[in-house]
């Protein structure tokens, strides 16, 4: 879960790749935040989710569909 934002894209791209070497079964990502940018996690992952807001009955619902 993130705002979408990298503090350093180079190391953030350095991550990815050894992310993506390691085959997890799956990654889901989620941006957080109406601001929250998606295409940064769309390089680590397809299944890419966006919160609007962060209220304890949307991050309840996100998990709960998610199981």
């Amino acid at each position: 879960m993130t705002d979408g934002h990298p503090s350093d894209i180079m190391v953030y791209n350095q991550i990815v790749a050894k992310i993506k070497k390691k085959k997890f079964a799956s990654i889901i990502a989620c941006a957080a935040g109406m601001k929250a940018k998606v295409d940064p996690l769309k390089q680590l992952t397809d299944q890419v989710y966006s919160l609007d807001t962060m209220d304890s009955a949307s991050f309840k619902k996100f998990f709960k569909s998610r199981l």
